[in-house]
C-alpha cells in the first residue's frame, strides 16, 4: 500500500487522481486508506498520487508490502471485473510491477505522516479483522 509521509504540504493534488477514492484530507496532511489503495494496479503504470505530488511524499508503506495479484484482486473487488482489465492483460500502462520505468521504492524508515483510521471509521473493523487473521495465521 502507498502512504503519505510527513513531508506532505497538504496541496491536495493527489486526492482527485486516486481511482479508488483512497485518499482523504487528514488533520494536517492527506492520508491513504490501505484497504482501498491498489497502488493503481489495473489503472496506471505508477501510483498517480506520487506522479502528481510536488514533494514526492507518496511512497510504499514498508509495513504493508503487497504483491501485484493482491492489489489487482482489491481493484476488482472495489470496481468490478468489467472496470479492470483481466490480469493477463496488465502491462506497463496498467501495473507498476510491469513498468520498467517505475521509480518509487521509498525506504524502510518511511512512516505515515498521520493516522488514516479516523477518516474511514467504516474500514477500521476491516483492519482489525486483517490483523487478527494475520496473527492467527502466524501462530
Amino acid at each position: 500500500s502507498t502512504m503519505i509521509t510527513e513531508d506532505c504540504i497538504n496541496c491536495g493534488a493527489c486526492e482527485p487522481e486516486c481511482p479508488n477514492q483512497a485518499i482523504r484530507a487528514g488533520d494536517d496532511i492527506y492520508v491513504i486508506n490501505p484497504n482501498l489503495c491498489t497502488e493503481c494496479v489495473g489503472f496506471y503504470g505508477a501510483e498517480m498520487c506520487q506522479e502528481v505530488c510536488p514533494v514526492a511524499c507518496c511512497v510504499p508503506n514498508p509495513l504493508i508490502r503487497e504483491d501485484e495479484l493482491t492489489l489487482y484482486e482489491r481493484a476488482v473487488k472495489l470496481h468490478g471485473k468489467d472496470e479492470v482489465p483481466p490480469v493477463e492483460d496488465l502491462d506497463e500502462e496498467t501495473s507498476r510491477f510491469r513498468n520498467p520505468e517505475w521509480e518509487n521504492d521509498g525506504t524502510d524508515e518511511d512512516v505515515p505522516g498521520e493516522d488514516w483510521t479516523p477518516r474511514w471509521e467504516e474500514h477500521v473493523a476491516d483492519v482489525v479483522d486483517l490483523a487478527t487473521s494475520r496473527d492467527e495465521t502466524c501462530t
